[in-house]
């Protein structure tokens, strides 16, 4: 289960692609169509293949990886399968060239979760779920106040560098890695209200840009199998004399939190469910058809080519 958390921990993120194509500038659909079709072939890639190279390169049961589990070495460079593998072969240099690799990956990576974090603070901010000040943003856009307020949970990071404090690390991994999952169910969710919305509505989705396969199945598929997955993160904890409090609320705090806040947002503000065909579709999209309209003015007066060649085509097909 610590494995799973780990990978749900890792896996999750390719969803701020949709945060990012918001602030282009350009044909914002089409940037959306374009980044999405490059999801499939990061996550094959990177993880589907990286994970069977990992077990390539090593075995299970390889000494300095059995002792450096054994002493808890998680968190040490040298832990890393790759490097331990280059170690017994005698290959020098590239172990440290493989570490540095794994550095500005894991900067890469940070950076991207602090400007989604920041974006979906200051948009909290701007439907007033979240103070107003929040709002503030430098001449250049920067929502400077949301990015302050996100660095200092990234400091909990540093938790992992006391040997007393790395529980603690590992409790918040695994309520973050929760929330994560939770979150693709909550989306799958939504979609499936959006796409019983289009279809109440006389909406034709194949004139859409962008539109994925086999709906409605795989958000019906997603949610079932990511609803399993948090259910099964803590289950453990459940089983007849191995029930641990900390476990058991690291594994579903977040599931708990989400019912008291949508319970108790209801209560308050006494909302209704909006059916099907009542939802509201086209609220913003005379402002994405006008700024995708002035951008390709743009690109006119400027004298270039808006019709792709061969080769744009190809690689835009490809990735």
């Amino acid at each position: 289960m610590s494995a799973m958390n780990m990978a749900c921990l890792t896996v999750c993120g390719p969803e701020y692609l949709a945060m990012v194509a918001g602030e282009t500038g350009q044909e914002t659909r089409k940037v959306l169509s374009k980044s999405f079709k490059t999801v499939f072939y990061r996550l094959a890639v990177f993880y589907v293949l990286g994970s069977l190279s990992v077990g390539v390169v090593i075995a299970s049961n390889d000494k300095t990886l059995v002792r450096l589990a054994a002493e808890g070495g998680g968190s040490n460079g040298a832990f890393l399968p790759y490097v331990i593998a280059m170690n017994n072969m005698k290959i020098k240099i590239l172990p440290h060239i493989v570490n540095a690799l794994c550095v500005t990956s894991a900067f890469s990576a940070g950076n991207s979760y602090t400007f989604c974090s920041t974006r979906s603070l200051l948009a909290l901010s701007k439907n007033g779920f979240a103070p107003k000040f929040l709002q503030y943003c430098t001449k250049n856009g920067v929502p400077i106040y949301c990015v302050g307020v996100t660095f200092c949970f990234a400091l909990l990071s540093l938790l992992q560098l006391g040997a007393s404090t790395g529980k603690v690390l590992s409790w918040i991994i695994n309520i973050v890695a929760s929330a994560q999952v939770l979150n693709y169910c909550m989306m799958s969710i939504t979609y499936l209200g959006f796409w019983r919305a289009c279809k109440a509505q006389g909406i034709d989705r194949s004139k859409f840009k962008y539109r994925s396969w086999f709906q409605p199945y795989t958000a019906i598929f997603g949610m079932i199998l990511t609803a399993c997955m948090v259910g099964a993160m803590g289950y453990i904890s459940l089983m007849p004399g191995r029930w641990d409090i900390s476990t058991f609320l690291t594994s579903y705090l977040m599931v708990l939190l989400d019912i008291v806040v949508y319970s108790g947002y209801k209560l308050i503000k006494r909302t209704k469910m909006i059916k099907p065909e009542e939802a509201d579709l086209f609220t913003g999209l005379d402002e994405v058809e006008q700024h995708e309209l002035e951008y390709l003015e743009h690109r006119e007066k400027l004298g270039l080519d808006l019709n792709p060649s061969l080769w744009q085509k190809i690689s835009n097909w490809l990735f």
